[in-house]
């Protein structure tokens, strides 16, 4: 799975949508022999997790145009790990990106 961005700055103190960053998700499929399109990535909604869930929060919707949507509350000390999850059992596959509020 890969995320992005993999890292955004975003200003705390700015009116919405200015203190938010959508991070998207998508996973990687390798086409069959012979199929013209080499490598794909499809886009996957993600269970999110926040390493400072106080500081900066990240939507769970199961909508694209509203899920991975990362606020910030208050400005941050060091750069914040979001942590995308997706699947079941033995095919869960996790990605993160960081997100820095000033």
């Amino acid at each position: 799975m890969s995320i992005s961005p993999t890292s955004a700055t975003v200003n705390h103190a700015a009116t919405p949508p200015g203190d938010q960053q959508q991070f998207r998700a998508g996973e990687s499929a390798i086409a069959q022999p012979g199929c013209p399109v080499s490598a794909l990535v499809a886009p996957v909604l993600p269970v999110w997790t926040s390493s400072d869930p106080l500081n900066v929060k990240i939507t769970n919707s199961q909508d694209y145009s509203t899920n991975g949507i990362a606020t910030c509350s208050a400005a941050t000390s060091a750069p914040v790990t979001l942590t995308a999850t997706y699947g079941t059992g033995a095919n869960v596959t996790t990605a993160t990106a960081t997100l820095t509020c000033n």
